[in-house]
Parts: C-alpha cells; sequence; structure tokens
C-alpha cells in the first residue's frame, strides 16, 4: 500500500509558487488523491482543505485532538489513541507539541502500511531525533549549544521554540534570507522575554528594526556566525551557583547571563550556503571551536 505524509501548510517557497494555493496544490501531488488504495496521513486542518477537491478517493488518516481524527492526541496524558492501540509516549525524547504531532503522524504511517502496534511502540522511546533539527550541538559545564539549522521558515522555528524553557537564559541566533512570511508571530515570541537575539545575514535588513523595537540592546546585528561566535569568545564567561550546582554562563554586555544558544535561523540559508545541511555543520565546528577553546 503506498502512502504519504502532508504534515503542515505554511508560507514558504512563495517566490517560486506565487501564492499559497499553488504552494497547496504543489505540496498536494505527494499523494495520489484518486487512488483508493492511497493512504494520505494529513493534520485536522490539513485535512478539511483537502476534502474541498472532488477529485479525493484515497484514504485520509488525520491526526489532532478531536476524537473524529484517526490519532488523537490527549494533552491531559501521554497517550496517542488509535482504533488498533493506545500508544504510551511517556519516554518520547523530543520535546513539544509538534513532535506530538510528527509522532502520531508516523504512527499512522506505520500501521498503514500493516505495522505491528507492539513493534511500533517498542521504538518510540529509541527515536532521538535528525541532525540539525533541535540537535544538541555541544555542552560545557552548564553553556549548551542547539543547532536547529533546518528552521528554514518563522513557523518552523516557532513550532520548535514555543514550548522552550529559561527563555531569559537563551541566545536566539536568527537570520539567513528571509521568507515572505508576517514577521508579527515572531516579534510577539520575543516578547516573552528572549536573553538575547543575535541577527544575522540578508534578515537584518528586513528584520532588524522590528525586532529592536522589542528587545531593545538584547539585540546584536552581525554579519555571520563567525562573527556572533568571535563576540562570545571576547565576552566574559562566569560561574554561578544553580541548586547547589556551580555552572558556567556567558555574560553579556547588557548584562543578559546566557546558558543556552539556539541556532534556529526562520530563513533560508542560500544567501551565505549552499544548504541547511552545510549551515548546520558550519555552526558545529564553531561550537566546537568554543567549546574546546579556552573561553569555558
Amino acid at each position: 500500500m503506498d502512502v504519504s505524509v502532508f504534515l503542515n501548510l505554511a508560507p514558504d517557497h512563495l517566490e517560486r509558487h506565487k501564492t499559497m494555493e499553488n504552494y497547496f496544490r504543489a505540496k498536494l501531488k505527494i499523494a495520489d488523491i484518486s487512488n483508493r488504495d492511497h493512504s494520505l496521513i494529513v493534520s485536522e486542518k490539513i485535512r478539511e482543505k483537502i476534502l474541498n477537491f472532488s477529485s479525493v478517493r484515497c484514504k485520509l488518516l488525520s491526526f489532532g485532538r478531536t476524537t473524529t481524527s484517526e490519532a488523537v492526541l490527549d494533552e491531559n496524558s501521554s497517550e496517542i489513541r488509535t482504533s488498533k492501540f493506545i500508544y504510551d509516549i511517556s519516554r518520547f525524547y523530543l520535546p513539544g507539541t509538534h513532535n506530538r504531532e510528527n509522532l502520531a503522524a508516523a504512527i499512522l504511517a506505520s500501521e498503514a502500511i500493516g505495522g505491528k502496534p507492539e513493534s511500533i511502540q517498542s521504538q518510540i522511546p529509541l527515536f532521538k531525533g535528525l541532525s540539525h533539527r533541535f540537535q544538541i550541538a555541544g555542552e560545557k559545564q552548564g553553556i549548551s549549544f542547539i543547532n536547529d539549522s533546518k528552521s528554514t521558515n518563522l513557523h518552523s522555528m516557532l513550532a520548535g521554540m514555543s514550548t522552550w524553557k529559561n527563555l531569559n537564559q537563551t541566545c536566539l541566533i536568527l537570520g539567513g534570507r528571509p521568507k515572505q512570511e508576517d514577521p508579527k508571530p515572531l516579534y510577539d515570541f520575543l516578547m516573552r522575554g528572549i536573553g538575547s537575539v543575535f541577527l544575522i545575514g540578508e534578515a537584518r535588513s528586513v528584520w532588524e528594526n522590528g525586532i529592536r523595537e522589542v528587545v531593545g540592546d538584547r539585540l546584536f546585528s552581525v554579519e555571520n556566525l563567525n562573527d556572533a561566535f568571535d563576540l562570545f569568545k571576547k565576552w566574559n564567561v562566569i560561574s554561578k551557583t544553580v541548586h547547589g550546582n556551580v555552572l558556567k554562563r556567558i555574560r553579556l554586555p547588557n548584562g543578559a547571563e546566557i546558558g543556552t544558544i539556539v541556532f534556529s535561523p526562520a530563513c533560508a540559508s542560500f544567501d551565505q550556503y549552499k544548504n541547511f545541511e552545510e549551515r548546520g555543520n558550519h555552526f558545529l565546528s564553531l561550537v566546537e571551536d568554543f567549546l574546546n577553546g579556552d573561553s569555558t
């Protein structure tokens, strides 16, 4: 049986598709919607949009929070329910609502191709995520680095950061070539109290003024990742006692004390790199150099 998965729809690649409707139709080409033997896994919202097509004959299997979905996520418990099994996701490694939704889609796809629920359940605690998607890039004495280079638009970055804790101790590195997206959700997120923001690449000419209005002197605008890490190395690394443990923090000129640096660009990489993998690998090399140096 053929199976395809359509997880979400957000503004992207509009320089090529021109409109969201064209983009939606292009993404839908992954599915053979006229084939009754084809299964298409979708979110509840996408399901409603697809049903507007009169030619849909494939099996639509949705995931969401209503009982009409084939995979139901219960926000009040660590379970995903299907008609075949109640899956325990309490040991699922990846945080965030979007990751639980992705897991629900993967469960439906696995069931659709004949996977046994018990085998699917056994694999849930073993999956540790993908390279360049909220990947732990390195950690030393309490200073940690997260590589989310795969975040190539605002929707992806905000989904990943939506449940982030200790924002006031987090430095977010944004930038690259922005997509045609409304930046207001970005500004709203930053208003929650981000420790600091580094803005790189072409995004500086698009977002810098708006971000500065929100975060003030917590914004640092630099040309590229190399410049950002040069500043990290120049700034003071201090020791703090947290719950009895001595941890390191980077003290920024504005007084912010940073324990986590998250590289989640929310932009395409093409202003400075061939692709997000090259960008992410560059970040990983800079992290390795920083952690192996004298800075910490």
